[in-house]
């Protein structure tokens, strides 16, 4: 049959990575969205309590 020893590893071959959770990314918009989008984009932060301005539209 097998000339040769089989050989078995001493340690396992795949290693179980542990995934962190992701960061939570804001929501971004961008300023060549359609008006009706920056609006509406504009109304739900508002209903979250948060205000946004120009700057906070990435170009």
């Amino acid at each position: 049959m097998l000339k040769e020893a089989v050989k078995v590893p001493n340690y396992p071959l795949l290693v179980k990575k542990h995934s962190k959770p992701l960061p939570e990314i804001p929501p971004m918009i961008f300023d060549n969205e359609p008006k009706d989008v920056i609006l509406e984009y504009m109304r739900l932060m508002k209903e979250e309590g948060i205000t946004i301005t120009g700057a906070d539209i990435d170009t």
